[in-house]
């Protein structure tokens, strides 16, 4: 039966590509995590793994082709993470020649089942999991969606969002906490006009290490504008609230181009964090074309930032605006090998420069024509999958060098790079579910910056790329173990050493400060300025209460020291946590 379900797959796979290239992934899904694995152990789908967030329509394929292929619970929670878009790659109609007819569970014609017929006459096959009795005759008639609805021409998920936890550490007076609540919704029209969205409301208090940072840049990480807040529940003075949305509208324009409009984030690369444009700043309003053709994924985005943030801002005036043009064209030569290729400009104007719209021409050679001192940055991104277990990838950042001044090695400022060089082992030692990573990433002084504050590679004063600007080192050790759906184990250790700007001279580690106030020319070192190292080890365990519902309970141990009274922080802190449909919030930057 199984072999039927195969051809199905292959035949559903040939009119994929006809239908809206679809609604997106939330940022961090533990199902992109899975669409990975899949891709690296059984070289499933054609997914371009360094351009994130991947698409729905491509986690229905490989979920159909996992369970065809492979099985086990990690298939299941494929299957029942995108149920919603199962249809979506369906042929136009199903026949013997298939091996596999739909059959409709109920009046609406809402839930189904495929049923294999071979020679000893039909036998039934449930693909994703129906919930019998959902709750109040209405939700979660999926495990993957609170409200699913799906009539001819439209298409709509609501999910809930969650994310709370509690943590004491040991001398201090005031609990950290999160208290998020949101929703998120997902649509299609017509298969070719897709909506998400989410909104989230948060209140929090975090660790003091992280208060420096909000202090320091003025927005909070990941959210930009804030304000204070207090708590009688929890006894909290010195806590923050914020409101977080990420939408967009997106369509097909031909067989292989998609086009997006809307405020969110992106990520190039496949480490945990990225050198070149990373998802751990504030949203922002973009418009974005994707063309996937052959080997390639070309992804090209125009985007409005902001200068700076609403609390550095004086009252009554609009934040500043700067604009961003970037393109990554990845390729794979082979089906484990990803080559990708970045540009992007960072530039001030009273309007858009319509000539950094041209999606294919190099930015440099048009800011040589415009006569204009933008910010140009190029980048490399590189990825191994060997040994069908084991992946190597790496990035190289260049926002300016001149190869002499490096073959001198005497410090110069202006030698701006970052570099980062990973690998990951998925069902390591044979063992499935154990996934293991290491990473590493530096960024010398004054990487990033510009001689224009308005120019900086930041948007509302937080890093596009790395979270912790430049001047920095870092190293990352990841142990993750799901033995089944229901329990999940999470180590990590993270270590780094920084020079940090906490006085008048601008050694190269705040992004926000224009390189024309540098301490030097030349006798610039990696972690110049005020030092600051950290080591932080945690460990977690979660317990799945229902899909994409997880109980945890956390701890983590922060050993930060510094020559600055200030940037000192060494205590453990335990937690407890329940969260839906989002990722465990990270304190390791």
């Amino acid at each position: 039966m199984k072999k039927f379900f195969l051809v199905y797959v292959c035949v559903a796979g040939m009119f994929a590509s006809v239908q809206a290239q679809g609604n997106l992934l939330p940022e961090g899904s533990a199902a992109a995590h899975e669409l990975e694995r899949m891709h690296v152990l059984y070289g499933m789908g054609s997914l371009h793994t360094d351009i994130f967030p991947y698409r729905r329509s491509d986690g229905a394929q490989m979920a159909l082709e996992a369970a065809a292929r492979v099985g086990g619970w990690q298939a299941q929670y494929l299957l029942d993470d995108h149920y919603a878009w199962l249809s979506v790659i369906d042929p136009p109609h199903m026949d013997d020649a298939t091996g596999l007819r739909k059959v409709y569970t109920d009046s609406t014609k809402t839930f189904y089942r495929y049923e294999a017929v071979d020679q000893g006459g039909p036998s039934s096959m449930t693909v994703p999991k129906i919930n019998a009795r959902p709750l109040l005759k209405t939700f979660y008639k999926t495990p993957g969606a609170l409200y699913y609805l799906d009539v001819p021409g439209f298409k709509l998920t609501v999910n809930p969002l969650l994310r709370g936890a509690y943590a004491r550490a040991s001398g201090q007076k005031e609990p950290y906490f999160l208290n998020q609540r949101g929703v998120a919704i997902a649509g299609q029209i017509d298969s070719r006009i897709y909506v998400d969205l989410n909104i989230l409301e948060s209140q929090v208090r975090l660790p003091e290490f992280i208060e420096w940072r909000i202090k320091r840049d003025r927005a909070f990480p990941g959210a930009g504008s804030f304000t204070n807040y207090k708590s009688l529940v929890f006894n909290v003075v010195n806590g923050h609230d914020f409101l977080l949305s990420q939408g967009l509208i997106g369509a097909q324009l031909t067989k292989h181009v998609g086009f997006q409009a809307g405020h969110g984030r992106h990520h190039i690369g496949d480490g945990y964090r990225s050198m070149l444009l990373s998802n751990f700043g504030n949203n922002y309003f973009f418009l974005r074309l994707n063309t996937r053709v052959w080997k390639l994924h070309y992804q090209n985005i125009f985007a409005e930032l902001k200068a700076s943030s609403v609390k550095s801002n004086r009252p009554g005036r609009l934040v500043p605006p700067k604009f961003m043009a970037a393109h990554y064209l990845s390729f794979k030569p082979f089906k484990n090998v990803h080559i990708g290729l970045f540009e992007t400009v960072v530039f001030s104007r009273n309007r858009y420069e319509l000539e950094y719209l041209n999606p294919v021409i190099l930015y440099r050679t048009v800011e040589e024509q415009l006569g204009s001192p933008d910010n140009v940055l190029i980048g490399l991104n590189g990825r191994w999958d060997i040994a069908q277990h084991v992946t190597l990838y790496g990035q190289l950042a260049l926002d300016e060098f001149k190869l002499d001044r490096i073959v001198a090695r005497n410090g110069w400022w202006g030698n701006k790079f970052g570099v980062q060089a990973g690998a990951k082992y998925f069902d390591a030692f044979g063992v499935n579910g154990l996934f293991l990573q290491a990473e590493a990433n530096m960024a010398r002084p004054y990487t990033y910056t510009h001689a224009d504050s308005l120019r900086n590679y930041t948007h509302y004063r937080q890093p596009l790329a790395h979270p912790m600007g430049a001047n920095f080192a870092e190293a990352m050790l990841f142990a993750q173990y799901q033995p089944n759906k229901r329990w999940l184990f999470d180590v990590r250790l993270n270590a780094a050493d920084l020079g940090v700007d906490i006085d008048s001279t601008n050694y190269g580690s705040d992004l926000n400060l224009p390189y024309t106030t540098r301490w030097r020319d030349t006798g610039n070192t990696l972690g110049q300025g005020t030092p600051l190292s950290f080591v932080q080890w945690s460990a977690d365990v979660s317990y799945a209460l229902y899909h994409n519902v997880w109980l945890d309970f956390q701890f983590n141990y922060r050993h930060q020291r510094s020559t600055a009274k200030d940037l000192r922080f060494d205590a453990p802190f335990f937690g407890v946590g329940l969260r839906a449909n989002m990722q465990k919030w990270r304190s390791d930057f």
